[in-house]
């Protein structure tokens, strides 16, 4: 049967509900929890009915209504109903119905700020399971999902792991490659650096290794820079040795143990090796910073040479001779 609107059903079970002064309150509750479970009941039987008969986009609609008119009164609730629907359409293979869905279900937590942490847990875990779909998708929702984590300064390392992926399957290897590393998942790194490798130069597998290493340091992850090694190690057991190679293991060692004097002597020795790829220098000073208290010296930039400069000949601070052109 067709669902029944929200004044509908008020109508129905309400209008002749019993009411009495010493009790009508509770009574009247219990009959709009009542209501509410029956609705919610029929709601999921028509569900289950549209998706049984292939009508993917009238259940997502279906499910999109019932969430905005539950939402100004209740938008925590209207983000738990689309939270379950994401596991009812992902069940029923339908991935893109589901990561719509998910996408609904964030913004109205952001732009309502739910705060529940457990209900934001239970989103991060929804959007887990789509990954299939159009990335394109997948990326914009679980970039709003990332800011609403971070809202409740919840643990973002999962939704960077979905991230990494979903950039993955996009081509978008920079950016892919820039949350695998922020994320907690090395196993999934270890795959998506071994598939980016095939494509590339055998011989330059060893600059693969090393920059995700010295990125994962950056992080100041020391735990899976090493299990992301170890890894790589184990599917590339034909690599053969190579001074950048030797850096890396020396590297992890050297920052365990936190010897700034080795650092130093270490880019030194490896100059040549870390050549190969300019942008190894600006992680290795990050890395240098973080591990060593090792502060590079900056090149100023062009204003602050001009202002010293005028200074120096009495033309900034405005008691000595002014500077002709």
């Amino acid at each position: 049967s067709p669902l029944l609107s929200d004044a509908d059903t008020a109508r129905h079970y309400f209008g002749v509900a019993p009411f009495c002064a010493p009790c009508g309150r509770s009574t009247r509750r219990n009959a709009m929890s009542t209501a509410s479970v029956a609705q919610d009941e029929r709601l999921a039987a028509r569900i289950r009915d549209l998706l049984r008969d292939g009508r993917e986009y009238d259940a997502q609609q279906m499910l999109a209504a019932r969430a905005n008119r539950m939402v100004r009164s209740a938008p925590d609730k209207a983000v738990r109903l689309l939270q379950e629907s994401v596991h009812t359409m992902h069940e029923a293979g339908c991935e893109e119905s589901a990561a719509k869905l998910a996408r609904d279900a964030v913004k109205i937590a952001r732009d309502h700020r739910v705060a529940d942490t457990a209900l934001v847990g239970a989103l991060v875990g929804a959007a887990a399971k789509l990954r299939e779909g159009a990335p394109s998708l997948n990326i914009a929702f679980l970039n709003d999902l990332l800011q609403l984590v971070h809202s409740v300064n919840g643990d973002v390392r999962n939704v960077h792991s979905q991230l990494g992926f979903q950039y993955y399957r996009a081509n978008e290897t920079k950016n892919a490659l820039q949350h695998l590393v922020k994320g907690d998942d090395a196993a999934q790194t270890i795959a998506c650096v071994d598939e980016w490798a095939k494509a590339g130069n055998f011989g330059e597998r060893d600059l693969f290794l090393a920059r995700v290493i010295l990125m994962y340091l950056v992080e100041g992850n020391m735990r899976d820079a090493n299990n992301f090694r170890d890894g790589m190690l184990e599917r590339w057991s034909d690599l053969p040795e190579s001074p950048l190679l030797n850096f890396c293991n020396c590297l992890l060692l050297t920052a365990e143990r936190q010897a700034g004097p080795l650092y130093r002597q270490l880019r030194q020795s490896y100059a040549a090796s870390l050549a190969r790829d300019p942008s190894f220098a600006p992680l290795l000073d990050t890395i240098g910073e973080r591990y060593f208290g090792i502060v590079q010296q900056r090149m100023p930039d062009l204003q602050s040479m001009m202002s010293g400069l005028l200074q120096s000949m009495g033309g900034g601070g405005g008691g000595g001779l002014p500077l002709r052109m």
